[in-house]
C-alpha cells in the first residue's frame, strides 16, 4: 500500500497557501530561491507566491509573456536582468506542467512556445580566475596558530582543490568525510538536491582532523558542520556564505593576491583550470564541478582552451625561420 500511495500523482491541491512555494522552490538554493520568488511575486503581482492563483497562472499566454518582456525592456531594465526573470518564470512553468502536477499543459515563457528571449553580451574576460601565483600566495599566509586561523586555512584549501561552490563548503557535516579504499572523499550537496563526491588529498584530512580535534569534537559527531563560527556570541554556529567570502577576501589581501578580483568563485574556476590543463576530460570535469551542462563548464575553460590549443607560437616560429 505505501508504495501504490507514492505512486500517486499530485492533485491540483497541490497549489495551496501552506504548501505551494516550499514545494516548488525546495530544489533551488537559496540565493535562486530568492532571486527566483521575487520575479514571480513581481510578475503576478502579488506579495507571496501562496497568493497566485490558479486562474492566474492558466490565464498567462505567450502574448502575455512577450507583452511582459517588452515592457521591462522599455523601462531600461538589462537584457541579462529580464532573461534571470523570465526563467524563473519559465522554472515555475515547467513544474507546473510536470506530470505528477498537471496544473498547465504549456509553458508561455518557453522560447519553443514563441516566448522572447534577450540577447546577452558574455564577457567571458569578467570572470577571474585565480592564477596558480595568487593561490599559492594566500596559502602561504594561512597559519594554523589559532582556530580560526586552522579553519579559514581549510576553507582556502578546499576551493582550490575541490573547485566547491561556496554554499557547498558551508554545507559540509562532518558525517560528509569519508574514506573509500585509499582515498579521502568528500559527499557534497550541490544544487536541485544534486550529490556527487571529490577526493580529499591526505594533507587536508590531516588538517581536518587537527582542526576538528581542538573543537574537541569526533567522526561520531555526524551531523555538526564542518565549517563553523567560532565567534564568542555564536559558538559553532553555521559559518554564512557572507563569512566565507569576507575569509577569502581577507587572506587574499593579506597575501597581496588581487584582493578585488578574488573571490570564493574565482578559486572555483581555479580548480576548473588548473584540472583541464592537467589532461582532465571536460566531461569527468563537468562531473566534478556539479554542472548539469557541459557548456557552462566550457565558459569556465575559455581562456585556459584558448591558450591550450592555440598555435600561435609554433605559426610564429613557422613563418619567422
Amino acid at each position: 500500500m505505501q508504495i501504490q500511495a507514492l505512486m500517486k500523482p499530485y492533485n491540483h491541491t497541490i497549489v495551496t497557501p501552506d504548501n505551494f512555494e516550499s514545494i516548488y522552490t525546495r530544489t533551488l538554493t537559496e540565493n535562486t530561491r530568492k532571486a527566483y520568488t521575487k520575479a514571480i511575486c513581481d510578475f503576478f503581482q502579488v506579495q507571496e507566491i501562496a497568493d497566485i492563483k490558479v486562474e492566474y497562472i492558466k490565464a498567462v499566454t505567450v502574448d502575455t509573456a512577450n507583452q511582459w518582456i517588452k515592457q521591462l525592456k522599455e523601462n531600461k531594465v538589462a537584457n541579462s536582468t529580464i532573461n534571470l526573470k523570465a526563467s524563473a518564470l519559465r522554472n515555475l512553468y515547467n513544474f507546473l506542467k510536470r506530470r505528477d502536477v498537471q496544473i498547465v499543459d504549456y509553458n508561455p515563457f518557453d522560447t519553443s512556445e514563441g516566448c522572447l528571449r534577450l540577447k546577452t553580451q558574455k564577457d567571458f574576460s569578467k570572470g577571474y580566475c585565480a592564477t596558480e601565483d595568487d593561490t599559492h600566495k594566500m596559502i602561504a599566509v594561512c597559519k594554523e596558530d589559532s582556530i580560526v586561523d586552522m579553519r579559514n586555512k581549510l576553507i582556502i584549501l578546499l576551493f582550490a582543490t575541490t573547485g566547491m561552490r561556496r554554499e557547498e563548503v558551508s554545507n559540509i557535516k562532518i558525517k560528509d568525510i569519508m574514506k573509500y579504499e585509499n582515498d579521502y572523499l568528500c559527499l557534497i550537496h550541490g544544487k536541485g538536491e544534486k550529490e556527487r563526491y571529490c577526493i580529499i588529498p591526505d594533507e587536508i584530512y590531516a588538517l581536518i582532523e587537527r582542526y576538528m580535534q581542538i573543537r574537541e569534537i569526533s567522526f561520531k559527531d555526524e551531523e555538526k558542520y564542518l565549517i563553523v563560527n567560532h565567534s564568542s556570541n555564536n559558538e559553532e554556529g553555521h559559518l554564512s556564505l557572507v563569512s566565507i567570502h569576507n575569509i577569502v577576501k581577507s587572506i587574499a589581501k593579506t597575501a597581496k593576491a588581487n584582493p578585488k578580483k578574488i573571490s570564493c568563485h574565482s578559486m572555483r574556476r581555479f580548480y576548473a583550470s588548473e584540472s583541464f590543463k592537467m589532461g582532465t576530460d571536460i566531461n569527468d570535469l563537468k562531473t566534478q564541478l556539479g554542472h548539469s551542462n557541459v557548456a557552462t563548464t566550457q565558459m569556465y575553460l575559455y581562456h585556459t582552451n584558448i591558450i591550450k590549443t592555440s598555435k600561435a607560437n609554433k605559426i610564429f616560429s613557422q613563418i619567422t625561420k
